[in-house]
């Protein structure tokens, strides 16, 4: 028999041994909770990171998810980055549940980051620069008085002045027909670029009632512009202007293209800084971030009808072409990878860095304005100007060499 001494020894050991097996038990099913809750949210990240891929195909009249997953593609490449590092250490096989979307995602990732740039060379041959500005009506309707107003603009003026493009591709071109705001755009842009009248092309709208003031676009170019035209929808808006340029022996053709913008008001403004800033305190915001969705997918679709008729009009030109304009949507959206199909894009070409160009209050900054240019060219020296603030737009250039 065993004394009781050692017997309650033994059995004073086994009850240690049974508490720490329980509480080894309790760890390892907390463990696999939470690996399982992890796995879990890897798929659904993985699966919005895929969707990203897709939205290129998929058209928003067919499915509008993917269309918005876009807007959110840096942040969705950053959280699969994390769990695949998080992977690592825990469960390596499934890395490549994110690493696998991440891949396929190469594309989108040279479309929004650019890690070497392509300088302009000493001796560019047969170099134009090219420039694509959005220039918020140079100012007229956010700033109060002639002296405020005639400053903006001169800030922009100042911008062309120095840089000097050789074509110039502006959206939200303002015309002070009435002369009553003292405020010339078009002839003082002839001025500075040192052109003549028929080197320059404008397609503009009323924006009042009485014919005071227009709206539009406007091509200015260095070289006798031979041909224009509009590309409209059916229902007669105009989404981008063409003109046909004469350089040397050859004949390119220009556009200048502004797809549907979103059309927020101060009121989306402030519920997209509450957001942002993790400060949603009115009771209305459910009400508010669903009219932002709504404008959101509306323009989403509109978006999807344009990049086609632009596409197909670029498509069946003879001539080589040069495509600049404010897409108002991201580089992994369908309506560039219908605007750019066919087409080199200058920023994926010679640019640097992340090369975002919208800079509005509240919501992310996105690469939304482009220039395409034919297959048989190559750019250089492609720039996004940061340090011009004076539009919520900054303006992109680069070199475009017209070789065959």
């Amino acid at each position: 028999m065993i004394p009781s001494q050692k017997r309650r020894k033994i059995f004073s050991s086994f009850q240690v041994k049974n508490r720490e097996m329980k509480k080894k038990k309790r760890g390892s099913i907390i463990g696999k909770i939470f690996r399982i809750i992890f796995l879990l949210l890897n798929i659904v990240a993985s699966a919005a990171l895929l969707l990203v891929f897709f939205a290129k195909v998929i058209a928003p009249t067919t499915w509008v998810v993917p269309a918005f997953l876009v807007l959110s593609f840096k942040y969705l490449l950053f959280i699969n980055f994390g769990f695949v590092l998080l992977w690592i250490f825990f469960k390596p096989s499934n890395c490549l549940i994110s690493l696998l979307t991440i891949l396929i995602n190469v594309n989108n990732i040279d479309r929004t980051r650019q890690f070497r740039e392509e300088p302009i060379p000493d001796t560019c041959v047969n170099c134009v620069k090219v420039m694509s500005f959005n220039a918020r009506s140079y100012g007229v309707y956010w700033t109060d008085g002639k002296e405020n107003r005639n400053e903006e603009k001169q800030k922009i003026f100042n911008l062309l002045r120095e840089e000097k493009p050789d074509i110039l591709c502006i959206q939200e071109h303002f015309i002070d027909a009435s002369g009553k705001l003292e405020f010339t755009t078009t002839d003082s842009l002839l001025e500075i670029l040192n052109l003549a009248d028929n080197k320059r092309y404008y397609q503009y709208f009323p924006s009042n009632r009485n014919n005071e003031y227009f709206f539009g676009y406007a091509i200015f170019s260095k070289y006798k512009i031979i041909n224009k035209g509009v590309v409209t929808t059916p229902d007669s808006s105009t989404i981008a202007i063409f003109a046909d340029i004469k350089y040397k022996k050859d004949t390119i053709r220009i556009y200048d293209f502004h797809l549907a913008s979103i059309h927020f008001d101060n009121e989306d403004y402030e519920i997209g800084k509450q957001l942002i800033n993790n400060n949603i305190n009115d009771p209305k915001f459910n009400i508010k971030a669903k009219k932002i969705t709504d404008k959101l997918e509306k323009a989403f679709i509109k978006r999807e009808e344009q990049s086609q008729i632009l596409h197909a009009h670029i498509d069946t030109t003879k001539f080589p072409v040069i495509v600049c304009g404010d897409m108002n949507d991201a580089p992994a959206s369908y309506a560039y990878s219908k605007v750019g199909k066919h087409l080199k894009d200058a920023f994926r070409q010679s640019g640097y860095g992340v090369g975002s160009t919208y800079h509005g209050d509240a919501f992310p900054n996105f690469r939304i304005d482009y220039i395409f240019h034919d297959k048989q060219y190559k750019s250089f020296g492609y720039k996004t100007d940061t340090t011009a603030t004076i539009s919520d737009h900054y303006p992109v250039s680069c070199h475009i060499s017209l070789f065959k």
